[in-house]
């Protein structure tokens, strides 16, 4: 089960991380979403691919289209791991997620501050049940 963490990472001197190559950094451009400080709006680079999603992307050539997918892709991939997917789990982290914004199996994890650290990873204390355990 894939989870979208809408977080700017950090290298190990505190600063945010250069991750995004220069043609995700163009696409973003093209799509008025830039970065502050030298990080990216993680919610604003998943309202850009929901909006994709739902074919308001403003893309009518198939071509253009398809790179487009492929280049959101590759910038969702850096906001998002995945998990061993159980009904108790997704229950679970439900209570974590914004239901409006979640896309089909993704869970959009606004308060993730709750249940995930950077450095630690899913904080699985924050999920009840030890069938939950996650290792």
């Amino acid at each position: 089960m894939p989870l979208f963490i809408p977080i700017s990472i950090q290298d190990e001197k505190g600063e945010p991380e250069n991750i995004f190559s220069e043609n995700e950094l163009k696409y973003l451009g093209k799509n008025n979403i830039f970065p502050e400080n030298r990080c990216l709006n993680g919610a604003l680079v998943w309202d850009l691919y929901l909006k994709m999603n739902d074919n308001k992307g403003g893309v009518n050539d198939y071509t253009e289209k398809a790179i487009s997918r492929k280049i959101i892709g590759g910038i969702i991939s850096k906001y998002t791991f995945s998990i061993f997917y159980t009904e108790k789990i997704k229950e679970a982290l439900k209570g974590f997620s914004n239901p409006k914004k979640d896309f089909e199996d993704y869970l959009y994890l606004e308060n993730y501050q709750l249940v995930y650290n950077y450095e630690k990873g899913l904080i699985e204390a924050k999920i009840e049940s030890t069938e939950n355990c996650i290792l």
